[in-house]
């Protein structure tokens, strides 16, 4: 076969997976986020009036052309974000790979990070008010005003804006933070291995957070007059866009990085393709400097 067809040939192969990839991940956040929507809707126990409101809630949007640009743009930022939390392990050329890339990784993980910790700030928050009795003193709009801001819209007014100010700083800062503290953290870690532990770790953060908040805003919506403004509701819809951003980097570290036949190939230590087999093999790492022997284990 030629070499320049089994090229294109893979690259189509890639291109399908990505489209397969993108589509299956926004089909989940917006079948959770509507799920979290029609919660709002109705408030009963579970059965049939619960599962045609919420078939209603899924159905609707799309009539509108602000869903159908609310959903690009979310596959766009997903989509790209999701490539650079894994770039490190695209190993089609060596330097796409690397220490380098795995910063950038911690940083794209800071903002999930990041936003689990405002969404548990925001939570905090709406428990203090809970126990106050201050519910309805102001609302927590972060995520919904992110939202209209895409469309150009304004959902709250000057004098409501004070709270989403301090969360969007909580946010911006939490995210320096985090991205500092990622980047110490895999250090000396090996590049599948840190990609591993992340996700693991924010996955367990997310499974969290939605145990905890489930509860709460229950509670809290019972004493709002729009549940939609407080910071439990906030706090879930984060939860709710961690989830959805994990489902892509979570499959890809349960399949890919848990093969040693693939990682076999690279240096245990950085990464770096071996090269070719065979006596004409090279002993060390033109990376690293690590020296191979027969039998080392894949990278991380």
């Amino acid at each position: 076969m030629v070499p320049g067809m089994t090229r294109i040939r893979r690259w189509l192969l890639l291109a399908l997976i990505g489209v397969a990839w993108i589509l299956l991940t926004i089909t989940f956040g917006y079948c959770g986020v509507m799920l979290v929507m029609a919660s709002i809707d109705f408030n009963g126990p579970p059965g049939s009036a619960w599962v045609a409101t919420y078939i209603d809630r899924l159905a609707s949007p799309l009539d509108d052309w602000e869903t159908w640009m609310l959903l690009g743009v979310n596959a766009v930022i997903i989509s790209v974000s999701q490539v650079l939390f894994l770039l490190p392990v695209f190993r089609f050329k060596p330097e796409l790979g690397g220490r380098k890339s795995l910063r950038l990784s911690m940083v794209v993980a800071g903002l999930g990070a990041a936003i689990l910790s405002t969404g548990l700030l925001m939570g905090l928050m709406s428990l203090g008010q809970l126990i106050t009795g201050t519910v309805k003193s102001f609302p927590q709009t972060l995520y919904l005003d992110a939202q209209t801001a895409i469309m150009g819209q304004v959902l709250v007014s000057e004098k409501e804006a004070l709270p989403t100010l301090i969360a969007a700083g909580v946010l911006v800062a939490s995210w320096v933070l985090w991205s500092i503290v990622l980047v110490l953290f895999v250090k000396r870690k090996t590049v599948p291995e840190a990609i591993r532990r992340i996700t693991g770790l924010l996955f367990a953060g997310t499974v969290l957070e939605i145990l905890l908040v489930i509860p709460l805003d229950a509670m809290v919506r019972r004493r709002a007059e729009c549940e939609c403004a407080t910071g439990s509701f906030q706090m879930l819809l984060g939860a709710v866009a961690a989830a959805t951003w994990l489902l892509g980097p979570g499959l890809f570290a349960l399949v890919v990085l848990r093969r040693p036949a693939y990682w076999g190939r690279y240096c245990p230590g950085c990464g770096h393709a071996k090269g070719p087999r065979g006596k004409d093999a090279p002993t060390t790492c033109p990376e690293c400097g690590r020296a191979w022997i027969e039998g080392d284990g894949p990278a991380g």
